[in-house]
């Protein structure tokens, strides 16, 4: 596990959203790590902010949808590499 942190955006208390610093974990087996360009919040997002839906401690990184670069990858990734554009 790596001891780096990155700024995330998400849910600091009931009904409030800002940003906060999050720890950064090294990709394990099967995993990448991504440099996050772009996010949307979703109607679960708001659920969650406005009405506590899946919180289960404060802060809570959201948005289910986002795009970037692959910066880093775990053992066994062989489809995926440094640099490539990615999307969910």
């Amino acid at each position: 596990m790596s001891s780096k942190t990155h700024i995330a955006v998400g849910i600091v208390s009931e009904g409030k959203l800002g940003l906060f610093d999050a720890h950064t974990r090294t990709p394990g087996p099967g995993e990448i790590l991504i440099q996050v360009e772009y996010a949307a919040v979703s109607a679960a997002d708001a659920h969650a902010v406005y009405q506590g839906f899946y919180v289960n401690q404060y802060p809570q990184i959201i948005g289910l949808g986002s795009a970037g670069a692959v910066v880093a990858t775990g053992p066994d990734v062989e489809d995926l590499h440094v640099g490539d554009l990615v999307g969910c």
